[in-house]
């Protein structure tokens, strides 16, 4: 089992279908974890790792949207459009996004 209050963070690619599974890896089923999903690059990604840990977590979905100027943190010293640019991902992706899963407490 995971250690109470495990956290898992991932952005690796595409390599998450492998990652993050449960079958595989029992203890992330007690872990909250936060994983980029990359889609284009392994289609129908977000579906199997949705379907993965539905079973032992609630799911959130952020998707990647465009940078705004209340996303700059207050004691920024750059220029909004500085600050800005600085925030961009150049992502273009449309289908790109983050789950949030946090683990149901039986």
């Amino acid at each position: 089992r995971a250690a109470p209050h495990a956290l898992v963070i991932c952005d690796c690619e595409g390599y998450e279908d492998i990652l993050i599974d449960p079958d595989a890896a029992p203890e992330l089923a007690g872990a909250t974890i936060l994983v980029e999903l990359h889609d284009l690059i392994v289609p129908g990604l977000s579906e199997r790792i949705a379907a993965r840990l539905c079973r032992t977590h609630t799911l959130e979905v952020f998707p990647v949207r465009e940078r705004m100027l209340a996303d700059i943190p207050t004691a920024c010293r750059l220029r909004d459009a500085d600050a800005l640019e600085a925030m961009n991902e150049y992502r273009g992706e449309p289908r790109q996004s983050w789950f949030l899963a946090t683990p149901r407490r039986i």
